[in-house]
């Protein structure tokens, strides 16, 4: 039962954005695209670095008021896990288009009291995630109609669960990496409208570990697991980058159940059928951008529980073709999780994104 709030700091941790693009590559040159095919699209070169500082409240079967979630930059203090800026580069050639992204150090909080009806009434947790990422994407674009990219992610998350009850205390620990690699295409069809689609292979290592101070240290190499995320996108993109654009685009990512049984119930590995919606919309007149940026992820139900997280971006920005670039979006993020045991769980942080780079 406990390992499963684990969960929650990993998807806090994990949606700091929701530019994740298909089809297109987004007006904002400091966000990249989702699948490689869509790099190929992009309209210059630049680098870039942002950041995300949220905080907001914790519910618990309906008490509005159960902890804090704490996530981004500034540090919290000693033991919190703070996060470090992201970067961005891009390159643009005549045909060839490469893409890269770092997340140092991405870091999220969840501190919380619940009453589990298990006679430890008042039980408090203490969640600490950390993520980084290394994204790399190089595409190719033949002619002005087909754009053809592959891709390159390795993503290693770390999350820390202190779990105080009235009569014991106890730490878990769930360290994973996936490596992800994929293969996308996007074609133009006629003068506005894209279509996007590619195939992401995810292959997952970890290291599950419980100790209990009257117990010691219980640890072990979590079962390897694998899967692979189908990607589907379709856009509208029109207007001249000099002047006045428009972009619209709606993606979906899927993934269907993986599970790996190990040694031990603590080393089994599930990966739960996943299905990730991306919205956006922006508009750049001049070099002023406006954008609106929104996902939706839901894993469904399996051991007895089931996850959706929401993530909303809404902002502007200087975004001209060449020159410095500056945006700033309003970060909203709403995850909630139904387990058979917990019940309702949900952290509902706010904050701000703030993004400056160079374009060139």
């Amino acid at each position: 039962m406990l390992k499963r709030i684990l969960f929650i700091a990993v998807a806090l941790c994990a949606a700091y954005t929701a530019d994740a693009q298909v089809a297109t590559a987004p007006l904002d040159a400091s966000m990249n695209s989702e699948a490689a095919g869509a790099t190929g699209w992009r309209f210059n070169s630049s680098i870039s670095l942002w950041g995300t500082v949220a905080e907001g409240k914790n519910a618990h079967n309906g008490a509005k008021d159960t902890g804090e979630v704490k996530a981004g930059l500034p540090a919290r203090g000693p033991d919190d896990h703070s996060s470090l800026p992201h970067m961005s580069a891009a390159y643009r050639g005549d045909a060839f288009v490469a893409e890269m992204t770092t997340f140092l150090k991405n870091g999220a909080n969840y501190d919380a009291t619940l009453d589990l009806n298990t006679g430890l009434v008042f039980n408090s947790y203490g969640l600490h995630s950390e993520r980084k990422t290394q994204s790399l994407k190089l595409a190719y674009v033949f002619g002005e109609s087909v754009s053809v990219g592959i891709g390159y992610t390795k993503e290693s998350r770390r999350v820390r669960l202190d779990y105080l009850g009235t009569s014991f205390s106890q730490q878990l620990l769930d360290d994973r990496t996936d490596i992800q690699t994929s293969l996308a295409t996007s074609i133009r069809l006629g003068d506005i409208f894209y279509i996007g689609a590619g195939l992401e292979k995810v292959e997952e290592t970890g290291i599950y570990g419980k100790s209990r101070t009257d117990t010691g240290l219980d640890k072990g190499d979590l079962a390897d697991n694998s899967w692979t995320n189908t990607m589907l996108g379709i856009a509208l993109m029109s207007g001249d980058p000099k002047n006045f654009q428009f972009r619209m685009e709606y993606a979906q990512i899927t993934s269907p159940e993986s599970t790996r049984e190990g040694n031990t119930p603590n080393q089994k590995n599930t990966h739960r059928p996943t299905t990730e919606s991306n919205g956006s919309i922006e508009v750049r007149f001049g070099g002023f951008l406006i954008g609106y940026h929104n996902m939706l992820q839901v894993e469904d139900k399996i051991d007895g529980y089931d996850t959706r997280t929401t993530t909303t971006m809404i902002g502007l920005g200087w975004q001209p073709l060449t020159g410095l670039m500056v945006s700033l979006y309003s970060w909203s993020n709403v995850y909630t999780s139904n387990d058979d045991n917990l019940g309702e769980i949900a952290a509902k942080p706010k904050g701000y994104t703030f993004r400056l780079g160079y374009n060139f």
